[in-house]
């Protein structure tokens, strides 16, 4: 068996490397190929002067480092709110009550078969833009207005209302996605955890907190660290409804300045290395 195995090792190298250098090769083929067919004038120096040239508009930031700061905080509250709808609606889809796993089904097949930006739009445009009016938003400017910090945390006052209304749609969107992790997570959990805890007495609430629930979160834990990298990503969706986010602001800066090709590299560049920390990070949390 190890004779085998040491027989075939320098077969499997061998072809790996044999696709890798075909892969290169294509990919430095089609590169110079680009380069010599491509007719546009690369200017990296203007771009990055461009996007970081520092205004007071925005607290001594680019407008650049600002949209990005603004896409952290959109998916630190996105995850923090699709995080909480997932929890109660996959619990509700284990649920006893006929009637609660009704209503969550039909919200995740309703969320689930409809395109993400559709469901924005119709979220922003029908929903929310409906809801935002209702709302005390004149005193929520006003307390921003008062505090650095506040403002740090949830938005600049003139922004709030745009940020708030894409925040709960996209929370909304991403909480069916995690209900299905959540749902998926209690029925790994043997029913005989939930029979246990009956025995010794503990009401059905007791044992939710007690059993479930810490079981639940170390089955679901690497899926909800895979959501929250997505859902970091997904804030894209928000600039169609004028989310002054990353994607926003590289569309803006792309068609002001004519560098079309360098300022959305600059992004994807941002957008992967936010991606590639945020899932390290998670890994070693969650390990």
């Amino acid at each position: 068996m190890s004779h085998s195995t040491l027989s075939l090792s320098p077969r499997i190298r061998l072809f790996d490397g044999l696709t890798l250098a075909a892969i290169c090769g294509g990919v430095v083929w089609l590169s110079l190929r680009a380069l010599n067919d491509f007719n546009y004038e690369w200017d990296w120096a203007r771009a990055w002067t461009f996007i970081s040239t520092p205004n007071d508009a925005y607290n001594g930031l680019s407008y650049f480092a600002f949209s990005i700061v603004n896409t952290l905080k959109i998916a630190m509250w996105v995850t923090l709110f699709s995080g909480i709808i997932g929890l109660f609606s996959g619990l509700a889809r284990t649920s006893r009550f006929h009637t609660l796993r009704i209503l969550s089904t039909t919200y995740v097949g309703i969320i689930r078969n409809i395109p993400p930006l559709v469901s924005v739009f119709i979220f922003y445009f029908f929903i929310v833009a409906q809801l935002t009016p209702l709302l005390p938003l004149d005193t929520i400017r006003s307390w921003l207005s008062e505090g650095s910090l506040r403002q740090s945390i949830l938005a600049e006052p003139t922004l709030f209302e745009n940020m708030f209304s894409g925040i709960i749609a996209l929370s909304i969107i991403e909480g069916a996605f995690i209900t299905e992790i959540v749902r998926g997570g209690v029925q790994a959990i043997p029913k005989g955890q939930s029979e246990a805890g009956k025995s010794l007495g503990l009401s059905s609430t007791q044992t939710l907190i007690h059993i479930i629930l810490p079981q639940l979160l170390k089955i679901i834990r690497l899926p909800l660290g895979n959501s929250t990298v997505s859902i970091l990503k997904n804030t894209a969706i928000l600039s169609l409804i004028s989310v002054q986010d990353l994607t926003f602001a590289a569309q803006e800066m792309a068609n002001s300045s004519g560098l079309v090709f360098e300022i959305w590299i600059f992004t994807a560049a941002i957008y992967l290395g936010l991606c590639i920390s945020l899932d390290q990070s998670l890994q070693r949390l969650l390990r």
